[in-house]
């Protein structure tokens, strides 16, 4: 009896072991998606996403791509084009593949062309082989398989060389309101403790409040307010809620 107690223990200890480490690396996963870490952010938009956590998947993928993730701002079209987790929009949706094109990704590319030419956007599809042909020497086949005329290909070339020097085609400038940004340990006027990123004693950015209740909440901040994704724990430590927040309240979906 006793030999198969501490069997029993064993296997008990031996499951608990591992299901701890896969909390753990996804502890993990989210911190680092949290810190910005863009390879993170899309790994954890994946595991969302095959969770069915479509509107949670979503946003990562598009912290991700506004990183110039080139795979993430493929995904953000097309759950625009599908309205998986977000609206459905095919003017949002063209501009996140197309930026996802332009970074050579060879599913937006595709996309892309079919598009234009069921579009009969003729310009827009020569232009874009232009552009790729121009970045991707070695590794692009025209698509566009079009004959066109020498005002259509002045015109194409005028837009691909505009595309390259685009500002989105490049990481975006750093928010002036973030460079002032820094990790700061701060008491908040109700009491709150609040350690993380801040500005001007406001939290703004990434950090961790405790709350004088007890209850913590670890995620994303704008202006002193909880406000994107975030996890709650009540005053015993549990697990309440892990999503998307908006205005210090957790964006409670039915689905």
């Amino acid at each position: 009896m006793i030999f198969f107690t501490k069997v029993s223990l064993l296997i008990l200890l031996f499951i608990t072991s591992k299901l701890s480490a896969a909390d753990l690396e996804s502890i993990e996963l989210l911190r680092n998606a949290e810190a910005g870490q863009v390879a993170s952010q899309f790994n954890l938009a994946l595991l969302l996403s095959l969770k069915g956590k479509h509107e949670d998947a979503h946003y990562w993928f598009k912290r991700a791509a506004k990183q110039n993730h080139p795979r993430a701002c493929r995904f953000v079209g097309f759950n625009h084009v599908k309205g998986l987790g977000t609206s459905q929009n095919l003017d949002i949706a063209e501009r996140w593949l197309l930026r996802a094109a332009l970074f050579g990704d060879e599913k937006a590319i595709k996309w892309m062309h079919r598009y234009y030419l069921n579009n009969d956007r003729r310009v827009d599809s020569l232009s874009l082989d232009y552009f790729l042909r121009r970045n991707f020497p070695e590794g692009y086949t025209t698509q566009s398989q079009i004959e066109a005329t020498a005002e259509e290909e002045k015109n194409a070339l005028q837009k691909a060389e505009n595309w390259q020097n685009d500002s989105f085609y490049y990481p975006s400038p750093i928010n002036k309101k973030r460079e002032k940004a820094s990790f700061q340990k701060i008491e908040l006027p109700n009491g709150d403790k609040f350690e993380g990123i801040a500005v001007e004693g406001v939290p703004h950015g990434i950090g961790k409040k405790v709350s004088s209740n007890g209850t913590i909440y670890q995620g994303e901040f704008k202006d002193g307010i909880e406000n994107g994704y975030g996890t709650w724990y009540n005053k015993k430590g549990i697990l309440k809620f892990q999503g998307i927040w908006k205005q210090g309240k957790p964006v409670i979906t039915t689905d």
